[in-house]
């Protein structure tokens, strides 16, 4: 639907009355913050409306006014009395529930709608299939309707998980703009949005995933495709739980400790040819005692497990020798999340969980015995 719209600017006076009273949090008249039931769940704000269960719905949104309809109109411009169209423009309105209409934004006719539902429906996707416990715990509309923000903890009530003492990232928010600031973001967050701040702070900070989807082109099914990305990154974090638990209950003797790791370079030296009549190279001997002592003595490990051989391994390619000794900072950061590390810390997480090692130990203890 098409609805034409004058573009009129405001007294600069009007103006400032209108936003006066919009604090950093974004929140107007206009808008409505839903949160569940339970006093986890409130706000830093208190500007959010408390839905009637523990568990928000789609119906829970549409009933509060976070599905406004986003209609495009043309843009016309007023000059001495005479209507001018601008044909490579259009505006965005949003029309609440009670039949009133917003301006959002003056766009190029290249740009595309994503609505609120639009988003809802993604995160639905998103969640398909997942066995972990999650909730969303905040939904809501900024600035005039012109932000749409939806936040899932996964795992906890703070939006994490564990495996072992380790705790990784676990809310999940979804955000985007009518207004051209910002694309359809996806991704995981240490940060709980409720707000602008929070949205703000959710788009700078760390994250294992991030995915955007641009206002252009069919973003029905680009949506769709995001929906389906992130649930492959969840699912995949479910069977990396999975995989670490099995881990963690796998005991390992101290002596064995060098010779698994060795198993994995002696696998790697058959596959490439290399002769291993005379031991281990020196660079490869390095590398199996450094991953051992820190699977011994490294961050929270005891050596007692498969899971301290694996965290051995992390921890020597994130920050150890692994990534270079004399190789710049900026180098091996990039290096263990993106180039060779990184490749190798997913590769010796395979042949633990796979029991590979199993087949190889015996042979790597007698390669390693030829050093003496």
């Amino acid at each position: 639907m098409r609805v034409s719209y004058s573009l009129k600017p405001l007294p600069k006076q009007q103006l400032k009355i209108e936003n006066k009273n919009i604090m950093s949090h974004c929140k107007t008249e206009k808008d409505t913050i839903i949160v569940p039931q339970g006093k986890a769940y409130r706000t830093w704000h208190n500007l959010e409306t408390v839905c009637a269960t523990d568990r928000l719905t789609k119906a829970d949104a549409r009933r509060n006014g976070l599905f406004p309809e986003i209609l495009e109109g043309a843009v016309t411009a007023s000059v001495g009395g005479r209507h001018v169209t601008l044909p490579n423009h259009k505006s965005l309105v949003a029309r609440s529930m009670d039949g009133e209409l917003h301006p959002l934004h003056i766009s190029s006719q290249r740009y595309s709608i994503i609505s609120n539902e639009m988003v809802w429906d993604t995160l639905s996707l998103a969640l398909r299939g997942i066995d972990m416990p999650y909730k969303l715990t905040c939904a809501g509309t900024l600035c005039g309707l012109g932000w749409f923000f939806l936040s899932v903890a996964i795992g906890d009530e703070d939006g994490g998980f564990m495996v072992g003492d380790d705790k990784y990232l676990g809310n999940l928010n979804f955000m985007t703009s009518h207004t051209g600031e910002i694309t359809l973001v996806g991704m995981d967050s240490a940060v709980r949005t409720v707000c602008m701040n929070t949205c703000q702070a959710s788009l700078r900070g760390s994250h294992s995933f991030k995915l955007k989807v641009q206002h252009r082109g069919n973003t029905v099914a680009k949506c769709e495709d995001m929906g389906n990305q992130i649930n492959e990154v969840l699912l995949e974090r479910q069977r990396f739980i999975e995989a670490m638990d099995q881990l963690r209950a796998t005991p390992v003797a101290d002596t064995d400790i060098a010779p698994i790791i060795g198993g994995y370079f002696l696998k790697a030296a058959v596959n490439a040819g290399t002769d291993l009549s005379a031991g281990f190279g020196t660079r490869t001997s390095n590398h199996i005692n450094g991953i051992a002592d820190l699977a011994r003595h490294g961050r929270g490990n005891r050596g007692e497990t498969l899971y301290d051989i694996f965290n051995g391994v992390t921890e020597y390619y994130t920050h150890g020798d692994g990534t270079g000794i004399s190789t710049p900072v900026g180098q091996q950061v990039f290096s263990s999340e993106f180039g060779g590390a990184a490749t190798r810390k997913v590769d010796f997480g395979r042949y633990l969980v796979d029991n590979d090692h199993l087949s190889v130990v015996d042979e790597a203890t007698r390669v390693l015995e030829i050093a003496g």
